[in-house]
């Protein structure tokens, strides 16, 4: 440093110390299980980043210089290998897609996530829960949310504890779910309320052991003599050569029901900001079935196997569970990622999967 620079230190004209910016860092709380059916509800802002916060700046190197950057306006850093790294991170530090945590505002629900759809119907003379698995991807543009990809990786049917027992296994149709019925491009929102968001998702329609023209709802189902042949119709999706889907009766009733279904609903409601698992409490449904055949077949087993499934009003009964998959959770290909989901559902959402 020259003398006259020296004195000018001295006296005050030149600042001793340079310009320094700011980080904003958060964490997120860890999840909590509230009863029922597990919902992890976490209730704290999720990690966010200031990208290209100004470095430190020598006194010698102000705005009068040629060629300076104004503060706040610097280039992004570069790492060593020569790659621009907009976000301040270090090479190797990148977020796997689809795993981001939140970073604009404490509704933002961008990631992956395991979905439980537990529903209440009456059939067979009694009341049935109804519970089926989903993996999905959502992506969030403001308050928009779409459902890129998801996967229906099964569920389970059993009678309310107490009632007349019935269950009903579908799982050799599983991978045939996994494939053909989903919540691809399914629209929602979410919003700031108060302390906490308004989320709703629209109405979608998933079908099992038909082809893709039944998703509108004004189509009727088919009929036995309705079977895919290069158009639309019922098709067999276990391969047991029966048609559509065969569920697998026990308990208080036993036989096959050989069937199609057509279920569409909505749902909706209000969760805690920054939550990394929520309930919504209002979900609306409405469940078609083609009966397609029964065994045995005799009238009454018939009758009692065909019998039409109902939403049971039963408040608090029905609800859709949301849980953020961590970024080694429900990986690899669909098979894999569905094998997770099942494994993890009574877990992540413990109050949806109760009995």
């Amino acid at each position: 440093m020259t003398t006259i620079a020296k004195a000018l230190r001295l006296l005050g004209v030149l600042p001793a110390v340079g310009l320094l910016g700011c980080v904003s860092d958060f964490s997120p709380d860890p999840l909590k299980d509230p009863d029922n059916l597990s919902v992890a509800d976490a209730g704290a802002p999720v990690a966010t980043r200031d990208a290209g916060s100004p470095p430190k700046r020598d006194a010698s190197s102000t705005p009068s210089d040629v060629g300076a950057t104004p503060p706040g306006n610097d280039p992004p850093s570069t790492a060593p290998d020569g790659k621009k790294d907009a976000g301040g991170k270090p090479p190797g530090d990148e977020t796997p897609p689809g795993d981001e945590t939140p970073s604009a505002g404490a509704c933002n629900l961008t990631g992956r996530w395991i979905v439980t759809e537990r529903a209440l119907s009456s059939a067979f003379g009694a009341k049935q829960i109804n519970i089926l698995w989903h993996y999905v991807e959502l992506a969030q543009q403001g308050n928009d949310l779409t459902m890129n990809k998801t996967l229906l990786c099964g569920g389970k049917t059993v009678g309310e504890p107490g009632g007349f027992a019935v269950m009903m296994d579908d799982s050799q149709a599983w991978p045939a779910y996994q494939e053909k019925s989903n919540y691809n491009g399914r629209k929602g929102t979410a919003a700031e309320s108060g302390a906490g968001c308004d989320v709703a998702f629209e109405e979608a329609v998933l079908i099992r052991g038909m082809t893709p023209e039944y998703k509108d709802t004004k189509l009727a189902l088919p009929t036995l003599e309705e079977q895919a042949s290069g158009g639309k119709g019922w098709e067999d999706w276990d391969g047991d050569g029966k048609p559509g889907v065969t569920m697998n009766v026990s308990g208080a009733a036993t036989g096959k029901v050989f069937t199609s279904f057509r279920t569409s609903g909505n749902c909706s409601g209000t969760i805690a900001a920054n939550a990394k698992g929520f309930q919504l409490d209002n979900y609306d449904w409405v469940t078609e079935r083609a009966v397609l055949g029964t065994d045995p077949g005799d009238p009454i087993t018939r009758s009692l196997l065909a019998s039409p499934a109902e939403r049971a009003p039963d408040k608090g009964k029905n609800f859709v569970e949301f849980a953020r998959l961590a970024a080694d959770q429900a990986t690899g290909d669909d098979s894999a990622v569905c094998e997770a989901i099942r494994s993890l559902a009574p877990t992540l959402n413990a109050t949806a999967n109760k009995i």
